[in-house]
């Protein structure tokens, strides 16, 4: 019995040190960090039989399930993957990495993603064409590699990088868990995207993931452009409204207009317009007009042959003089399950954001979906509670433009055993606000279902 409950203890132990998280309430208001449960269960050892050490550089699918059991209950809202921005970025090659401002400790056999979550201008403004983004920068690109040792503040991993990172890069922990509960109302969540890291649920489970909660990057993309007033009517720069967060685009540089910024929804060019939805898998739907001749440009669409890990584009603003027009909404971020088994009712969310309604003035543009992987042996989610799909955009007062309808994102799900039939998850654009002068919806997302890991 007393080697039971020290394996137990042990087991809790490894579960809550090794894996930082953060809770919140149903309320919203922070929680002490120990208030979420993680559930660990170890069986007493075999007498005689000595444990087999994990290899930290071991071929482990998904994952080698040393950070325990993991629950999260009682209506919670936790998040679990801490992350370092890439300074300097990373060459090809790199074999070892300072850990030194990782907020969680780190252990031998840890899993770090290498992630390009942004990156230098890969599109010009005012395209409307689908750009490729498998071509250098690469911004989605990454890749997972486990941690051989720790030296120091120094990480060195089992397999050096295969391509290089640059500015706009992250590193993200991956934890690993034997096998996770998500109870009902209870929420695994992203960290907020800060613009340079965050913005993604990431996480591995070498047996079964129980899901009757929910896994959200809900609104966790690329932020909208915000609302701000101006004084009188007209058009030209002093009336103009800021576009939203797109891939490898600035980000509230003081640059307004109808124009897309990348992925990012266009602004307004007049006041009392409506900003444009952003765009990902499918591109954002336009603004509504009032004042102006030209509706502001939905995010620009994007286009793959490979796995990559895209946040939906931000909204635009839309544009007012009294002080009641609406910012665009933030694109869904990203989600990337490994696990053995994929079971439950509940459901995994990476949509985009929808803005607040606007009155007398201009409707933000909705936020684009964003990205969902998951791979699998087995897989028994609905799919139709699997959802990338657009935000919609702002509804407007009387004679005022609405905001555009974010585009639809991208979901993989890859199972071993054989893909769910039918398998059909949202993707949809979202919808243009549903009173003032129209806008359009944006278009539909990418969805892949497929039999293979």
């Amino acid at each position: 019995m007393l080697a039971r409950w020290s394996a137990l203890l042990l087991a809790f132990v490894v579960a809550c040190g090794r894996i930082g998280y953060e809770g919140r309430s149903n309320e919203g208001e922070p929680e002490a960090a120990d208030d979420p449960v993680i559930a660990a269960e170890a069986e007493a050892p075999v007498p005689n039989d000595e444990p087999v050490p994990l290899e930290p550089c071991g071929d482990y699918p998904y994952g080698d399930g040393a950070d325990g059991a993991f629950e999260v209950r009682f209506e919670s809202t936790v998040r679990v993957n801490p992350a370092i921005v890439l300074e300097g970025g990373a060459a090809a090659g790199l074999s070892e990495l300072s850990v030194v401002d990782f907020p969680e400790p780190l252990r031998e056999g840890a899993a770090l993603l290498f992630w390009q979550a942004q990156g230098p201008q890969v599109s010009a403004r005012g395209e409307t064409t689908p750009f490729d983004v498998d071509a250098p920068p690469g911004v989605g690109y990454y890749e997972v590699r486990r941690v051989a040792s720790l030296e120091g503040d120094r990480a060195i991993l089992c397999t050096p990088l295969s391509r290089g990172y640059g500015a706009g890069a992250q590193v993200v922990a991956v934890p690993q868990f034997s096998e996770v509960s998500i109870t009902q109302e209870s929420v695994l969540a992203a960290r907020s995207w800060t613009g340079a890291a965050g913005g993604i649920v990431a996480l591995m489970v070498q047996q079964t993931f129980r899901l009757e909660g929910q896994v959200s990057a809900l609104a966790q993309g690329y932020r909208g452009a915000e609302y701000v007033n101006v004084s009188g009517e007209g058009c030209g720069p002093a009336f103009e409204s800021a576009a939203g967060e797109g891939a490898g685009l600035g980000y509230n540089d003081g640059i307004g207009g109808s124009q897309n910024r990348g992925t990012g929804g266009g602004g307004a060019d007049c006041n009392n317009d409506g900003g444009g939805g952003g765009g990902n898998a499918g591109m954002g739907g336009t603004g509504g007009l009032r004042d102006g001749l030209t509706p502001s440009m939905g995010g620009r669409s994007q286009t793959t042959s490979q796995a990559h890990l895209l946040l939906g584009g931000g909204g635009g603003a839309g544009a007012g003089d009294n002080s009641i027009g609406t910012s665009g909404a933030a694109g869904g971020g990203a989600v990337w399950i490994r696990a053995q088994a994929i079971t439950g009712r509940g459901g995994i969310d990476a949509s985009g954001g929808e803005p607040e309604t606007a009155g007398g003035d201009g409707g933000g543009g909705g936020g684009s979906g964003g990205t969902i992987d998951t791979a699998s042996d087995a897989f028994s989610i609905d799919c139709a509670m699997v959802r990338a799909a657009g935000g919609a955009g702002a509804a407007a007062g009387f004679g005022h433009g609405v905001g555009g309808g974010g585009g639809g994102g991208f979901v993989r799900i890859a199972v071993t055993a054989g893909a769910p039939e039918p398998c059909l998850p949202d993707v949809s654009g979202g919808p243009t606000g549903a009173t003032g002068n129209p806008g359009t919806a944006g278009s539909a997302g990418v969805a892949q279902v497929s039999d293979g890991g």
